[in-house]
């Protein structure tokens, strides 16, 4: 990779920045992903807002692209900054690569691309709630351009995985690169959760594990938000308990429940235990 000059990294940063946020907004993916699709494309938006984040964290707006210049870092932090940006595009153009390539050995029927939003109203409520909210964070940082490229498919779960995991790294390495925008971040954060309707924040954790930042505020979120348990059916001789166990009454928190059939001898507790009493006993 060529050297590049701090006057060109500043000025360069907000436009390959944008140029990265518009490679998410091209991918597609082959029939190969059906089973999985709703976990492929919450890998693929959760990934694409962590880096809005850090764009709007570092001042890179729609409307305003002016990088924000903290006096404690060098001029070689924004030359890495630049770079990293510049893999990220690259890991996208590796991936297109690949798919290009695989889908020359494809048969005809592999050569299927599915219709995402078609896809996602197969999915659970959960899915499609936090597909919306994801979107709606992300455009609210940076609406996407108009398409003035053709979309690329992904045919391999492989390359997906590579991809999905380069990217991590790379995201990983600007949002540690730039540590005083901690708490940007975690403004930013926090944010993000509030948006998220609570049913889909166990989607969002289980796609965030190496989002440093986010993990203990969604965790800190979800302990305070409780569960919410829709259309249970408990048969035959079934001893259950929904809900949580506390040692104290200070730590108790409240849950949603819809559509709950208990069938036969079975034994359903709804709602939290506090101390010890014979229904903990019972559900031991």
């Amino acid at each position: 990779m060529e050297p590049i000059s701090f006057t060109l990294a500043i000025a360069g940063i907000p436009s390959i920045f944008k140029s990265c946020i518009d490679c998410y907004q091209y991918v597609q993916f082959g029939r190969a992903f059906a089973p999985t699709l709703s976990l492929a494309l919450s890998q693929l938006e959760a990934s694409e807002m962590r880096l809005t984040r850090w764009g709007a964290a570092m001042g890179i707006h729609d409307s305003v692209s002016v990088l924000q210049l903290p006096p404690q870092y060098s001029e070689d932090d924004f030359k890495t900054a630049y770079r990293w940006l510049q893999q990220i595009e690259g890991a996208f153009e590796a991936a297109i690569e690949t798919s290009r390539r695989y889908k020359g050995i494809l048969k005809k029927e592999d050569l299927q691309i599915l219709e995402t939003e078609t896809e996602i109203e197969k999915t659970t409520r959960s899915f499609r709630s936090f597909h919306v909210s994801l979107k709606r964070i992300n455009e609210a940082r940076f609406k996407p351009r108009k398409r003035d490229r053709i979309s690329w498919a992904l045919y391999k779960k492989t390359t997906f995985e590579e991809l999905v995991g380069t990217l991590t790294i790379l995201v990983n390495n600007l949002v540690e690169l730039f540590p005083s925008k901690q708490g940007a971040l975690q403004e930013l954060c926090r944010d993000e959760v509030k948006v998220i309707e609570a049913d889909s924040l166990p989607i969002l954790d289980a796609v965030s594990a190496e989002d440093h930042v986010l993990l203990p505020i969604l965790q800190e979120e979800m302990r305070q938000s409780g569960h919410r348990f829709e259309n249970v059916r408990i048969r035959e001789n079934v001893v259950a308990h929904l809900g949580d166990r506390f040692e104290c009454a200070g730590e108790v928190k409240s849950h949603v429940y819809m559509n709950i059939r208990a069938e036969g001898k079975s034994c359903l507790h709804l709602g939290n235990v506090v101390g010890s009493s014979k229904i903990s006993e019972n559900l031991s």
